[in-house]
């Protein structure tokens, strides 16, 4: 008997955990999507796709790895265009021209 509530209990807890990981992947997914549309500049050009392609309501209606994966990217494409903001400054004081200001 025991066995088997500890069964129950362990699915119970896992699909709580699951259920509040999702729930702050949707949290995420939205606020990108705001960042996005008040700032498209707030990542690189090349990564636009991840907005364009398809709009808030299917990302937040595909599968718990699927928008996982979505955030994963897009926290991979802020991070570099946090690197190229960088190195463009960085080039661009080693060079003088100060005028860089994204």
């Amino acid at each position: 008997m025991w066995s088997h509530w500890n069964i129950y209990a362990h699915r119970e807890a896992s699909n709580a955990l699951i259920d509040s990981e999702l729930l702050s992947l949707h949290q995420a997914a939205t606020q990108y999507y705001a960042t996005f549309q008040d700032d498209p500049s707030f990542i690189l050009p090349r990564f636009n796709h991840l907005f364009t392609q398809r709009p808030l309501s299917h990302q937040l209606a595909t599968a718990f790895d699927t928008i996982k994966s979505w955030v994963l990217s897009v926290e991979t494409a802020v991070h570099a265009t946090a690197i190229h903001i960088t190195q463009q400054r960085h080039l661009s004081s080693r060079t003088g021209n100060s005028t860089f200001n994204p």
